[in-house]
């Protein structure tokens, strides 16, 4: 029962039935069923959370990191009830990464979650597109309208971006969960039983197509590091590059336009630069605690609020608005997480060991390219608290746990080793946008 729940949760987290059937509107679906879901749960939570000690379970731990991070990040302003708020905020979110870490707990479920996920996914890609095509009226889900110079022509042009609603409400939002399960929808595709892989042909074409129209760079981006992380994963450094050098002219020429226009000296990627220096200069006046965690709850509301526009906006790069509104700690947790996400798939290598599951052995490859997509979009995106985030990590953990290979590799473990990696990795990372920053802010 707890399962079937959970798959509703994510059901109610795609699709938002109260903005498809106006009549449910105000009725809080989604907080009903995590509720029982977490109530039938129970037992199977207890058991994951006390079988082993947390250093046992590094990502975990890097996910309480950062919601304990989030309630200290107020306490240097004495803001008790907004370190309430923001912590049960994301208190909320925790409980979802941590059903599904406990629900999906076997080799079949996750592979049915992973279907699940997949279809949901095509669902809401069909409201969003037939949204977009005026073939449906639905007043939560909007088309945005941007206004654009033609660098060839020099006329101003106007451009219709896809998006969705709720947790997908932005162009790029919804462009980067599409790229993430892009690999997901191809693992299906090529290793579903019983003749029913071509069925998956339609998610597929469904993902790439609403990708081509949101338009978004970002998205452009991970859908590209996400391929070549599943290429490389599963055949190699050299038929990845020969792939490649097949592969990319083509898929360039296919999504040719806004998405394949980049620029780090004019444009949007000039504004989301000066958007890190201002982040990065915040850093700086609070490095230890940060300055504390805005979290609009309502985002719809908050773009319609310009009195919220005009005070703050978003830094565009969640690992960098991690450590700035959650300081040093809290963004070495929540870089620490992806990090180790990708450690723990990569070092299930078929040079070290074997994985005895041969539907798990097959999907390794395309988990790894879920994983990198998503990472690769929170480069130019803020979503360091979002459900979607901490979906793409859970289904991380939930395959590496019962994923069983031989020899076996020793425990994963949040040691003083692996501290010292995140932290050099965080200070790496800090750098490199430091000096990004300035060569490109300066040349402009």
């Amino acid at each position: 029962m707890a399962f079937f729940l959970f798959l509703l949760v994510n059901a109610a987290l795609f699709l938002r039935p109260a903005e498809l059937i106006p009549e449910w509107q105000g009725v809080s679906l989604y907080e009903y069923l995590i509720i029982a879901c977490f109530i039938c749960a129970l037992p199977d939570v207890l058991t994951h959370l006390t079988g082993r000690p947390l250093e046992a379970q590094p990502i975990t731990l890097c996910v309480f990191g950062v919601l304990a991070a989030i309630m200290v990040a107020q306490l240097p302003s004495l803001n008790l009830g907004e370190a309430w708020r923001t912590g049960f905020f994301f208190f909320k979110v925790v409980v979802y990464y941590i059903l599904l870490i406990s629900v999906v707990n076997t080799p079949a479920r996750v592979r049915f979650f992973i279907s699940w996920v997949v279809w949901c996914g095509a669902l809401l890609a069909v409201v969003t597109l037939l949204q977009y095509h005026e073939v449906i009226t639905l007043s939560t889900f909007k088309t945005l309208t941007e206004h654009e110079l033609d660098p060839i022509t020099g006329e101003l042009t106007t451009l219709g971006r896809l998006q969705g609603s709720g947790l997908f409400n932005d162009p790029n939002e919804l462009g980067v969960m599409m790229a993430a399960v892009v690999p997901l929808a191809l693992y299906l595709l090529c290793h579903s039983k019983n003749g029913l892989g071509i069925l998956y042909s339609v998610p597929l074409g469904l993902f790439l197509w609403s990708i081509a129209l949101t338009h978004s760079r970002g998205a452009l981006l991970a859908l590209v590091a996400g391929l070549g992380a599943l290429m490389f994963t599963r055949f190699g450094m050299r038929r990845t590059a020969l792939l490649a050098v097949c592969g990319l002219p083509v898929l360039l020429a296919v999504f040719a336009g806004r998405q394949t226009s980049m620029s780090a000296i004019e444009g949007t990627g000039q504004s989301r630069l000066q958007l890190w220096s201002d982040w990065l200069g915040e850093f700086r006046a609070s490095p230890l605690f940060g300055k504390g965690v805005t979290i609009i709850e309502d985002a719809e509301k908050a773009k319609e609020d310009r009195t919220w526009q005009g005070l703050r906006h978003a830094a565009h790069n969640s690992y960098l608005h991690a450590f700035v509104e959650l300081g040093v700690f809290g963004g070495f947790f929540f870089l620490g997480a992806f990090g180790i996400a990708l450690w723990s798939v990569l070092r299930l290598d078929p040079r070290r060991t074997a994985i005895v599951d041969t539907d798990m052995r097959y999907l390794r490859p395309f988990v790894a390219g879920s994983l990198t997509a998503y990472a690769v979009g929170l480069l130019s995106l803020s979503l360091c608290y979002g459900v979607p985030t901490y979906l793409v990590l859970g289904l991380t953990v939930a395959f590496v746990r019962v994923t069983p290979h031989y020899p076996a590799l020793p425990a994963a473990r949040f040691d003083g080793r692996v501290a010292g990696r995140i932290a050099l990795a965080s200070v790496g990372f800090l750098a490199m946008t430091y000096m990004l920053v300035r060569l490109f802010v300066r040349w402009a």
